[in-house]
């Protein structure tokens, strides 16, 4: 059920992350930047509890809470972090009582996914829970952070969408399969008013590349028809779709600030030359010479396209740049340490709630 990691470390954190897997080690990300975490001695044991492979198996509400309750006791937790943990019967009352187990342990609520009124809501019945939690971290500014500072949520954090070990850079080629590849489904809806933004510029995008590029263009996802489209791709053959390209193609679902899909920093990682729609905060969390090329209108994306195809030389030095920065600041490993230390600075055992825990990606400790 769970995995768990035992060894004495300087910190004297001892970590439960309650994890959206479907099967165990899905996130194999997670398990591997907690090891490393433990090597490093920033944590002195971790457990992962995988919920939704325990649900799946029929264990929700009471059973699940026992269960929880039993890796917190026998690892003695100091750190609770939940990941996406949404719609499982687990309320706010059952989160009081896991809490009364260990007077020192801190709680977290990790939201990796972006939200919008009316597109996408925020879940309700997670509210309660992000209120009684120490810190809520979330991937962007806006709807989200106000909706939880105006529910109660003291201390909400950014943390990015990142890449891990699993996306590594691709080799440099002399002939590209494509010029230029983008991933993600063509979605809509008959209802206005819940079509995802993004979603209006990926199909502008498709069919302006398409007729541009015809073949050498290449779209993955579900829904796309024509002579670009690939079909989907799965989650972990991101970075091989890209290395059969010159260069990347990238824009978001929702816009806030600070906020994008985890295909931008695996596209990172990959090294290959990146055109992504423009995010605001971009310069502060990529910094102004990223290596990513930024785009406000279809236009823009052409003519930054046929630049890097123009001079592949100088896109790959970008690309190059781009993909270090990705590896240095942009993987689980960056994500998990920086929220385990940001929780441990609340634990009263270890000197808490004086402590600031700066932020590695903006200049603001809170949102």
């Amino acid at each position: 059920m769970a995995i768990q990691r035992d060894q004495k470390g300087p910190t004297h954190s001892r970590v439960l992350l309650i994890l959206n897997e479907r099967t165990p080690r899905d996130a194999i990300d997670c398990y591997r930047a907690l090891d490393r975490l433990e090597s490093d001695g920033a944590v002195e044991a971790w457990s992962v509890y995988p919920y939704l492979a325990r649900y799946s198996a029929g264990v929700a509400g009471e059973a699940m809470i026992a269960e929880i309750e039993q890796e917190i006791s026998v690892l003695n937790v100091t750190v609770l972090l939940f990941a996406h943990f949404h719609d499982v019967g687990v309320g706010a009352p059952s989160l009081a009582r896991l809490r009364a187990l260990h007077p020192d342990m801190v709680v977290g609520f990790w939201e990796g996914d972006g939200y919008e009124p009316y597109r996408k809501p925020f879940p309700r019945g997670t509210l309660g829970n992000c209120v009684r939690c120490d810190v809520v971290f979330v991937c962007g500014d806006g709807y989200i952070v106000s909706l939880l500072k105006r529910h109660g949520c003291t201390d909400v954090r950014y943390v990015p969408s990142t890449g891990d070990d699993r996306f590594v850079a691709q080799p440099v080629r002399s002939t590209y399969e494509f010029d230029v590849a983008m991933i993600g489904s063509r979605m809509s809806s008959k209802l206005p008013f819940k079509r995802m933004p993004g979603s209006s510029m990926r199909r502008q995008l498709a069919a302006r590349f398409t007729s541009r590029f015809g073949s050498r263009f290449a779209v993955f996802g579900s829904g796309w028809t024509g002579p670009s489209a690939h079909g989907p791709v799965p989650y972990a053959g991101q970075a091989e779709v890209y290395g059969r390209s010159a260069a990347v193609l990238g824009c978001n679902n929702l816009y806030a600030k600070y906020s994008f899909s985890d295909r931008l920093p695996i596209a990172l990682q990959s090294g290959r030359p990146l055109i992504h729609e423009f995010v605001e905060g971009a310069q502060e969390v990529f910094g102004v010479d990223s290596g990513v090329r930024w785009f406000r209108s279809i236009e823009e994306a052409l003519h930054l396209t046929e630049e890097i195809l123009n001079n592949p030389e100088q896109a790959l030095v970008q690309a190059e740049r781009a993909r270090l920065l990705a590896e240095d600041r942009f993987t689980t490993y960056d994500a998990l340490g920086y929220m385990i230390r940001a929780l441990n600075s609340k634990r009263r055992s270890c000197g808490g709630a004086g402590e600031i825990v700066d932020n590695p990606w903006i200049g603001r400790t809170n949102l």
